[in-house]
């Protein structure tokens, strides 16, 4: 079935297959005949790259997702330029899964701007869980960039403007403020479990424009503006914040 569809240049059964090779089950109902055969074909990642890479070339977003995915977990199974390309590629096409994946692999490799602008319209965008983790992945990115010591201060703030953004503590406040944007509580996440993954900024490198405490209290001047929030601006996360910011994610 899938198998007859890649033949027939159908980028989906392409990735159906590269999903049995590889062992993985992306099935969304029992009706999907991918379930009944996967564990019972014998693992073949070499193989499964080929059939992501032909789905990739039928413009089949998620084959791209998969393969640059497996590429940078595995060096073994291609070059990591074809890995960051075939990214770049769904991501620009909205698989906002591949922007996630590129914005941390930027992060890895030290080079926040990238990871600021793969992760910029997928934060706009997404309206699923993804969202926190895009516009963390934004939010990191530009905080870290502003501390690179090595590029002036003009330099930074002109790049960041080119993305349609200000590197100020209003803009900052705005980008922090959207990972709570419609944040869905069926994935069990608080606001203070996300504000702790966030504990890595603190740990950034050099010495940001904008240090946490000041973009907090800046939040919490929002929070108070409209009327969610009632406790001192102080820049400290506490009970009243994490109060303010479930509410504003329900708003």
């Amino acid at each position: 079935y899938f198998n007859k569809g890649c033949e027939l240049d159908n980028g989906w059964g392409c990735m159906k297959l590269g999903n049995l090779y590889a062992h993985q089950n992306f099935s969304y109902s029992f009706r999907d005949a991918e379930t009944q055969y996967v564990g019972k074909i014998e693992e073949d990642l070499y193989l499964a790259m080929n059939f992501y890479r032909k789905a990739c070339d039928l413009e089949e977003y998620w084959g791209c997702r998969k393969l640059g995915a497996y590429i940078l977990d595995d060096s073994t199974l291609g070059e990591k330029s074809e890995a960051l390309a075939v990214l770049i590629t769904s991501c620009n096409m909205k698989e906002h899964e591949s922007c996630e994946i590129l914005g941390q692999q930027y992060i890895k490799d030290h080079k926040p701007f990238e990871a600021a602008r793969a992760s910029l319209k997928a934060c706009d965008e997404e309206e699923s869980y993804m969202k926190m983790f895009l516009c963390t992945n934004l939010f990191y990115g530009l905080m870290a960039y502003s501390s690179d010591t090595t590029i002036s201060a003009s330099k930074i703030k002109a790049d960041v403007a080119t993305l349609g953004l200000e590197l100020s503590l209003e803009g900052l406040a705005d980008v922090f403020l959207k990972r709570f944007e419609n944040f869905p509580p069926v994935m069990g996440f608080t606001p203070e479990e996300v504000i702790s993954s966030l504990e890595e900024v603190e740990q950034i490198n050099g010495d940001p424009m904008f240090s946490m405490k000041s973009i907090m209290k800046r939040v919490q001047e929002k929070l108070k503006n409209l009327e969610i929030y009632s406790g001192k601006i102080d820049g400290k996360f506490g009970p009243a914040t994490d109060e303010a910011l479930t509410m504003y994610s329900h708003m």
